[in-house]
């Protein structure tokens, strides 16, 4: 096998990895919540449902600020997924993959601040596996590479 469909061949396992990552991410744990002495663990997959539920005095009852935070936060799971068909569609859209890809990141990344400040309580294995996924993700689908795909791609 020539090296270059070896390394192509290899690169497509990575990803397939990553994406089996980031839906493992969704089974392990994201926070532990403690009411009244007992504690609660609360798993990636809930949350990803809770962010498609509102209450009536959740995000109805906020400020834009607050709205445009929430928003921004529970996008990176459609985008993720955008990305994903997009890779997989017979077309080649290299620059829409990165955009969509760099803009998951950028949402995970709204949580990463709750996150660090939770870390001396809990350290939560499920917010973790899904951002280090959700970076392969982008990684693997932007041919092993952080870099910006070129105009003429």
């Amino acid at each position: 096998m020539p090296a270059f469909l070896y390394l192509q061949v290899q690169m497509k396992n990575k990803l397939y990895l990553s994406i089996g990552l980031y839906f493992v991410s969704f089974l392990l744990p994201v926070v532990e919540l403690n009411f009244f002495g007992q504690a609660e663990v609360i798993y990636g997959w809930e949350i990803a449902r809770d962010a498609l539920l509102f209450s009536e005095d959740g995000i109805f009852q906020a400020n834009e600020l607050e709205i445009f935070y929430y928003v921004m936060a529970n996008l990176a799971n459609p985008l993720v997924l955008v990305t994903l068909i997009l890779y997989y569609s017979k077309g080649d859209y290299p620059n829409l993959i990165y955009g969509f890809s760099i803009l998951s990141i950028i949402s995970a990344l709204f949580w990463f601040p709750f996150f660090l400040s939770a870390i001396f309580d809990y350290f939560s294995f499920g917010y973790w596996a899904w951002l280090g996924s959700i970076l392969m993700i982008h990684f693997y689908t932007n041919n092993s590479s952080f870099k910006r795909p070129s105009k003429n791609a």
